[in-house]
């Protein structure tokens, strides 16, 4: 049995910890999301690692803000009409700025957190939606709006195959939401592949907005491997 890789960095969670009983005691909402890497050949697991994802991007900001303040995603004080500071507005994979009225509507996971093709979702061979992984080793930016060099669904050389997104867990226990996504995916290239990078991407009429890209450390996923990427957000409420 494989044993699991610990990337929490000790230190660093006594800040979270600190970070989370402040949460609760002061009434702010504090989100915390974690992401866990699998390589498994057959039945045989190679390689297993969990660690935070604490890479949340401008994307996440801005729909927080949007829903948070009821705030429309035209809002842009600087008149800039661009992506970045001062503006609510998305930017999509493919570079595409986005201004859509109206935060309540743009709410990603909305009535659809168990519907595929929707919020966090992806049917099988959809690589523009859900869990999404990568070649990019460029560092980690809060102005991501893509992954560095996405891995594209398929059977060619340096593709994978996208599973079905499995239906997220969804628990509540002692003040505490706890929601997870997983997903699958099959290298038949014929080659080993390089697995740098994940990120978890909403969908939502037309528009895949990723909200966090984290890098892995390197992970190869062999020929006729299978890789698993498990995102978890939890949320713990004041008393």
């Amino acid at each position: 049995m494989v044993e699991v890789i610990d990337k929490y960095n000790k230190e660093e969670e006594k800040e979270f910890d600190t970070m989370r009983s402040l949460g609760i005691k002061h009434h702010i909402p504090f989100v915390e999301s974690h992401v866990e890497y699998e390589v498994a050949v057959g039945k045989d697991i190679l390689y297993r690692s969990k660690g935070r994802a604490h890479s949340f991007v401008r994307n996440l900001y801005n729909i927080v803000a949007m829903q948070s303040m009821a705030l429309n995603s035209n809002r842009d004080p600087n008149g800039t009409g661009a992506f970045g500071p001062g503006t609510t507005r998305t930017k999509n994979t493919d570079g595409v700025t986005q201004s859509i009225d109206g935060a309540v509507g743009f709410c990603m996971l909305s009535n659809n957190l168990d519907a595929v093709n929707f919020g966090y979702l992806g049917n099988v061979s959809r690589d523009d939606r859900g869990i999404i992984i990568g070649t990019g080793v460029g560092a980690e930016s809060f102005e991501d709006y893509s992954l560095g060099t996405q891995i594209a669904d398929g059977i060619g050389a340096g593709q994978v195959v996208y599973n079905i997104m499995v239906a997220p867990t969804v628990t509540y226990a002692a003040l505490l939401w706890t929601v997870v996504y997983s997903r699958y995916f099959n290298n038949n290239s014929g080659g080993i592949i390089a697995v740098d990078e994940s990120g978890i991407m909403g969908y939502y009429n037309g528009n895949c907005i990723i909200v966090s890209r984290d890098l892995t450390g390197g992970i190869n996923l062999p020929d006729t491997g299978q890789f698993k990427v498990v995102y978890t957000f939890t949320m713990t409420y004041p008393s």
